[in-house]
């Protein structure tokens, strides 16, 4: 699994993303929504399979980034889960057309399950071709 965590709080960002790594989750970083679009085009062919979205930053907020990945085809149906410190109605949330919302403090346990209730696997290890290449079998002599 390959998830993309826009977080400007850099000490929050890194956490999600060691706590990640070390299940064996590929991750991408971006410290605002402007930088999250660089990140996205730079792994064109290595697309994440959900993003955890801040809604409060600088530069490009949690909202505009939203708003504008709604409206780039090629990253339209990549799965959103927002996060904020403040809590936002349900109706924000439908507006947005997030798939999860999670309050913060965060914790793994929850931000695992709201992954889970879009049909993924937090553990799911993405697989690169020399992960998938078939070896010969050794013969005996």
């Amino acid at each position: 699994m390959r998830i993309l965590i826009i977080e400007d709080d850099s000490d929050i960002r890194e956490s999600i993303a060691q706590l990640f790594e070390s299940e064996g989750v590929i991750v991408d970083t971006a410290k605002n929504g402007a930088n999250a679009f660089e990140v996205l085009q730079a792994s064109i062919d290595r697309l994440p399979d959900v993003i955890l979205l801040d809604l409060s930053m600088p530069v490009m907020n949690g909202f505009d980034f939203r708003e504008q990945q709604l409206k780039e085809r090629t990253f339209c149906n990549i799965p959103v889960i927002c996060v904020s410190g403040m809590h936002y109605s349900q109706w924000m949330m439908d507006k947005l057309g997030a798939d999860g919302y999670l309050l913060k403090p965060l914790s793994m346990e929850r931000v695992e399950n709201a992954i889970r209730k879009l049909g993924l696997e937090p553990n799911q290890i993405e697989r690169g071709p020399e992960d998938t290449q078939e070896t010969d079998p050794i013969e005996d002599e």
